[in-house]
């Protein structure tokens, strides 16, 4: 789970980039915060692919990171 202090330095958006999922290893589009949609686990990425596994994740089921915290410089 991303955990954040200061609230003015994040901005709200409902961008249907944050519902999209990437399936691991595709190359995420965004530099961000992409958090496991099987463990919530989260990791950091900037434009390289997605981790095939981390920590707990169980064998047999499909990786697949969803963006919660981008970094644009032009935020959708």
């Amino acid at each position: 789970m991303a955990i954040y202090k200061h609230v003015g330095v994040l901005r709200k958006s409902d961008a249907a980039d944050f519902d999209r999922f990437w399936a691991a290893p595709a190359r995420v589009e965004y530099s961000g915060i992409y958090q496991c949609e099987c463990r919530h686990e989260t990791t950091l990425r900037g434009g390289e692919p997605a981790p095939l596994s981390h920590r707990g994740h169980p064998p047999g089921v499909p990786v697949t990171w969803r963006l919660v915290v981008a970094c644009w410089e032009a935020t959708p």
